[in-house]
């Protein structure tokens, strides 16, 4: 395996199960704000999320486009009296407090932060990305976050990575290697800046031939035996 010295690793379905984080958050706001209940309220609401988290990837929409959009669509779905921004704070508030972590992350981490420079970086929002790091106390394990909404711009733009590497003028991009779950965040993002990436196929997808690929894994654990 070639040498790195700085390893960028992604937070959401790399680290953090996300998607069991959001639906407990979505299922705790839904109940302290006395709501009606709904039949698969997690997918209805994960409709309009990953939309416009997939148009966020594209460019063509900010961080707080989807805060201020995806309850707007649920609620007029729903037929909900409550103003949109209640749901998008409290919703917020619960999922900063939520961090599942994949089997071996924590153990990985140590191991990893022996022997590279580990930067954190998510398109996640600040406030969240935060707080779920406090929670499960894996801030220890990095150098730097880069958070898109910190620094205006999200994955893959090669922005991203140009803006929130600053201060690591010192470290070539040869030895730099993005790890993340997104093939259209993560290593296409990689790509554009021009550094490897290694792509964790958790969900053990086809690879695909379009994309340059460094290294597969299909556990953030796996890395102990790769790095």
């Amino acid at each position: 395996m070639k040498k790195y010295r700085l390893l960028l690793i992604d937070a959401d379905d790399t680290l953090f199960d996300f998607h069991a984080d959001a639906r407990r958050a979505i299922l705790k706001m839904w109940k302290a704000l006395s709501l009606p209940p709904v039949d698969s309220l997690y997918e209805t609401y994960e409709q309009y999320n990953s939309k416009l988290w997939s148009k966020l990837e594209a460019g063509e929409i900010r961080i707080n486009d989807i805060r201020s959009t995806r309850f707007y669509e649920l609620a007029a779905d729903l037929q909900l009296s409550l103003a949109p921004a209640k749901l998008s704070s409290v919703y917020e508030d619960y999922l900063s407090q939520e961090a599942t972590l994949y089997e071996g992350v924590r153990e990985t981490l140590q191991y990893l932060k022996k022997k590279y420079t580990l930067v954190l970086a998510s398109n996640g929002i600040a406030a969240i990305q935060r707080g779920r790091l406090a929670v499960s106390s894996l801030q220890e394990y990095f150098s730097h976050s880069i958070l898109s909404e910190e620094i205006g711009v999200s994955k893959p733009d090669p922005s991203f990575f140009r803006l929130g590497l600053k201060g690591f003028d010192d470290i070539e991009k040869a030895s730099m290697l993005m790890i993340g779950d997104s093939l259209r965040s993560d290593i296409r993002g990689a790509a554009l800046y021009g550094i490897d990436a290694c792509w964790v196929n958790n969900k053990k997808k086809e690879r695909p031939d379009d994309l340059p690929i460094a290294c597969e894994v299909f556990s953030f654990a796996q890395l102990r035996h790769l790095l």
